[in-house]
C-alpha cells in the first residue's frame, strides 16, 4: 500500500539534522521507520522553521513515504505565517501535470494573441512586386469581361504580364548580385548551383511491397528507419547487477535560473517540436515563465525522471543529397525535431557531462565530437602524424587504416535515473509531407537530434578505444578508425582482421552493431605491390583504396593529400564558373568583392595538409 507519513515530529536525529545530536524520539521515530519501509523524503539540514528569538532554524517537520521516487521539497513561497515552513511532496506525476499545463498555458497564449502559419501554403516570391500585383489584375478583369476570353486583346496583356514579371525577376537577381560586397555574401548565391526537387516522390519500395499514399509512405519509412532494430538482447534490469565505480564524479543536482536561460535560449530560433512552441516564442515569455521552467528542471533533475512531452518527437522524413531512386528508403534522411523546452535542459545536461567527462579523463584523447576543444581536424591531424611517425624511423614501416555503461564511470545515480527515464518509452509521429502516420514507439538507441546523444554514444562507446589489438584508435561521433603499424603489409592485415574480430565481440556483449557496408580500409605504403591485401569484416572481404574521405578529408596511400586537392579544386572551379556567369563587364559582383573571394579562397582550398603540419599532435 502507497503510503505518507508527514507532520510536525519535533524530534532530532542525524538522519535529517547533522549539527544537532539525536534526541530519544528521534532514535525511535527513525527505528519505525526503518521498520515500516519508510524512506525519509526530506533532504538532510534543510530548514523547515523560522528562525526565532533564542531559537535557531532547525528541521523536525518530517515526511516519509514509501511510494518510488517521491520527495519533499521545502517550499517557503508556501508559508501560512507559521514558523513552520510548508513542506510540498513532488512526484512524477506532479512534474507531468506541472508540464502539460505550462505547455497548454503557451500554446493558448499562441491562439488568442496571433496565428499559427499555415505550412501547406505557398510562399510569396521574393521578387513579386506592386507591379506584378497591378499587371496580373489588369489581366484578370479583362479575361472575365472581355466577350472572346482568347481573343487579341487578350492575348496582348497576357504577353504584357509575362514581359513585367521577366523584368522584374531579372531585376531583383542582379541587384541581389550587385550588392554583394563580401565573401560570405558570395557563398550565399552558391547555394543557387544546388537544383531543387520539383516533382512528387514516387512510391516506396520495401521488400515486395509498394507504397503509394503520403500516409503508407510514412508509416513504411518510420517502421525502416526506426524500428529497423528490437531491445530483444537488452538487459532485463540493469540497476540489479552490481557495479563498483572506477570513480566518483561530481555532478551538481541544482540547476541555476542563469544556466536554464542560456540553455533553452542560446541557441538559434530552431524548428520547433510537435507542440509548436519555438526559441522565440520562449525569449519573449522568458521574464514570465523563467522560475517555473527553471523549477520543472531541478524537479527532473532531482527525482530522476523526464516528462512524456520532451520524450515524443515529430520526424520528417527527406531526400538524401545526390540519391536518385527515391523508391528506396535507404535514401530517405529521418529529422527529428524536439520539444525546444526538453532540448533547453538536454542541453545543460551535455554541456556538464561534456566537461566532466574529459575533466576526469573518462573518454579517449582521440575521441572527439560535442566535444569543447575537440574538432574533427584535431583527429584527423593526430592521425596524420601517427603514420608520418611510423614511416620516419629507421626501419621503414607501413601502416593500415581500418574505419568502422554510466555507472561503472562513477556517474550519480540521480543523473542516471534522469538519463534512464530520457531514453526509455519515445515516440515518433514520422511525417511525410502533409501526411502524420500514428505515434511510433522506439524501443532502443539514443534520440536523434537531441543536444544529450553525441556526448551519450561516445561515453557508452569508451570502452571500445581501450580494447587491445591497434596501435592507435581515433573517433568523432559515430565514425570510428584503428591504425596498425607493422614491418609489412601482411603484418599490418592481420593485426586489422584480429582486432576488427575482438571489436565484433565486444559489440555482441555491448549491444553494439557495426555496419559492414561502411567498412573500408587503406594502406599507407611508398611499396610497388600487383595486390594489396584485404580485411575481412564477418563475411565480408573488404578491398584496400588507394583514396578513403574519412571526416571529410581524402587520404591517399602516400600521405601527399594529392586527391584531397584535386577534388576541392574541382568544387572550387564549379563555383567560379557560376558566379561568372553572373557577372561581365557592365553588372554583377563588384570587383571588390570579387577579390576578397579570391584572396580568401586558396586558404578554403588548402585545409590539408598546411592546416595539420607533419610534427602536430592532439
Amino acid at each position: 500500500m502507497d503510503t505518507i507519513v508527514a507532520g510536525d515530529m519535533n524530534a532530532h536525529h542525524l538522519h535529517w539534522r547533522t549539527d544537532r545530536p539525536s534526541s530519544r524520539c528521534g532514535t525511535k521515530l527513525a527505528e519505525w521507520a526503518e521498520e515500516q519501509g519508510l524512506l525519509l523524503l526530506n533532504e538532510p539540514d534543510i530548514d523547515t522553521t523560522r528562525s526565532a528569538p533564542h531559537r535557531r532554524a532547525t528541521t523536525i517537520d518530517l515526511a516519509f513515504s514509501n511510494i518510488d521516487q517521491a520527495a519533499a521539497v521545502v517550499e517557503e513561497y508556501l508559508t501560512t505565517g507559521s514558523l513552520h515552513y510548508t513542506p510540498l511532496l513532488d512526484s512524477h506525476e506532479n512534474i507531468e501535470r506541472t508540464t502539460s499545463s505550462l505547455t497548454d498555458i503557451i500554446e493558448t497564449a499562441i491562439r488568442t494573441c496571433g496565428h499559427r502559419q499555415n505550412n501547406h501554403k505557398a510562399g510569396k516570391n521574393p521578387w513579386w512586386n506592386e507591379e506584378c500585383a497591378n499587371t496580373l489584375l489588369d489581366f484578370r478583369v479583362l479575361w472575365r469581361t472581355t466577350e472572346n476570353p482568347t481573343g487579341e486583346e487578350t492575348q496582348r496583356a497576357r504577353i504584357c504580364f509575362k514581359r513585367i514579371v521577366r523584368r522584374v525577376k531579372r531585376d531583383f537577381w542582379r541587384g541581389i548580385i550587385a550588392s554583394i560586397t563580401s565573401p560570405d555574401d558570395v557563398y550565399k548565391v552558391t547555394r543557387w548551383l544546388k537544383p531543387r526537387q520539383r516533382i512528387s516522390p514516387p512510391p516506396i519500395r520495401v521488400g515486395e511491397q509498394i507504397f503509394s499514399t503520403n500516409k503508407d509512405k510514412a508509416r513504411a519509412l518510420g517502421r525502416a528507419k526506426l524500428a529497423r532494430r528490437t531491445a530483444s538482447d537488452d538487459i532485463v534490469d540493469p540497476w540489479s547487477i552490481p557495479v563498483t565505480p572506477e570513480t566518483s564524479i561530481p555532478f551538481d543536482q541544482k540547476i541555476s535560473y542563469e544556466e536554464t536561460r542560456f540553455g533553452l535560449l542560446s541557441t538559434g530560433n530552431t524548428s520547433p517540436g510537435a507542440d509548436g512552441i519555438t526559441v522565440h516564442m520562449l525569449q519573449k515569455l522568458w521574464p514570465i515563465v523563467g522560475h517555473l521552467v527553471t523549477d520543472i528542471y531541478n524537479a527532473c533533475l532531482q527525482h530522476g525522471y523526464c516528462p512524456r512531452a520532451w520524450r515524443t518527437a515529430e520526424v520528417v522524413m527527406i531526400p538524401k543529397q545526390n540519391k536518385r531512386d527515391l523508391t528506396d528508403p535507404g535514401t530517405w534522411r529521418p529529422i527529428s525535431l524536439l520539444s525546444c523546452l526538453g532540448k533547453g535542459m538536454e542541453r545543460i545536461i551535455a554541456k556538464r557531462m561534456s566537461h566532466l567527462a574529459i575533466k576526469n579523463k573518462i573518454l579517449h584523447p582521440n575521441q572527439a565530437g560535442a566535444l569543447p576543444q575537440r574538432s574533427a581536424t584535431d583527429i584527423a591531424a593526430a592521425l596524420t602524424h601517427d603514420v608520418e611517425q611510423a614511416r620516419r624511423r629507421t626501419t621503414k614501416r607501413v601502416a593500415t587504416l581500418v574505419t568502422m555503461d554510466l555507472r561503472r564511470q562513477g556517474w550519480p545515480i540521480f543523473l542516471i535515473r534522469w538519463l534512464a527515464t530520457f531514453l526509455a518509452s519515445r515516440l515518433a509521429n514520422v511525417r511525410f509531407e502533409d501526411a502524420i502516420a500514428e505515434a511510433l514507439e522506439l524501443l532502443c538507441g539514443i534520440p536523434q537530434g537531441s543536444p544529450l546523444s553525441p556526448i551519450l554514444y561516445l561515453l557508452a562507446t569508451a570502452a571500445l578505444y581501450k580494447l587491445p589489438g591497434a596501435t592507435q584508435r581515433y573517433g568523432y561521433a559515430d565514425d570510428t578508425a584503428m591504425l596498425f603499424v607493422g614491418e609489412t603489409l601482411d603484418e599490418t592485415t592481420a593485426q586489422a582482421n584480429a582486432a576488427i574480430a575482438a571489436m565484433e565481440e565486444w559489440g555482441r556483449s555491448e549491444g553494439f552493431a557495426f555496419d559492414i557496408n561502411k567498412t573500408e580500409v587503406i594502406h599507407f605504403t611508398n611499396q610497388k605491390r600487383s595486390s594489396l591485401p584485404p580485411i575481412r569484416h564477418r563475411d565480408r572481404t573488404v578491398r584496400p583504396k588507394p583514396a578513403m574521405r574519412w571526416l571529410g578529408i581524402w587520404f591517399d596511400a602516400r600521405l601527399n593529400f594529392s586527391v584531397h586537392v584535386s577534388k576541392w579544386a574541382a568544387k572550387a572551379k564549379s563555383v567560379i564558373y557560376h558566379l561568372r556567369s553572373m557577372s561581365n563587364t557592365v553588372r554583377g559582383i563588384s570587383a571588390a568583392a570579387a577579390q576578397s573571394l579570391v584572396a580568401k579562397s586558396p586558404d578554403e582550398l588548402r585545409i590539408w595538409p598546411p592546416a595539420a603540419p607533419p610534427d602536430a599532435a592532439l
